[in-house]
């Protein structure tokens, strides 16, 4: 899910809520909320935050099918 990918992505990145809500362009009191599962990003942020972790959409909200 959302929450889960998000926040395990800027984790694993090793950075900060700060510090990817500066890379992103996202706020990080929207980031700390969609990392808590409190509501979707828009269209927008969804991919300004893909692109920073340097996945997918269809990774970011976990939708690729597992057998490919």
């Amino acid at each position: 899910n959302l929450a889960k990918n998000l926040r395990g992505g800027r984790l694993a990145k090793g950075m900060s809520l700060n510090r990817f809500s500066q890379l992103s362009g996202v706020s990080a009191m929207s980031l700390s909320r969609y990392e808590n599962g409190e509501g979707l990003p828009t269209v927008y942020s969804a991919c300004l935050m893909a692109n920073t972790l340097g996945i997918s959409l269809d990774q970011l909200f976990g939708w690729e099918d597992s057998d490919g």
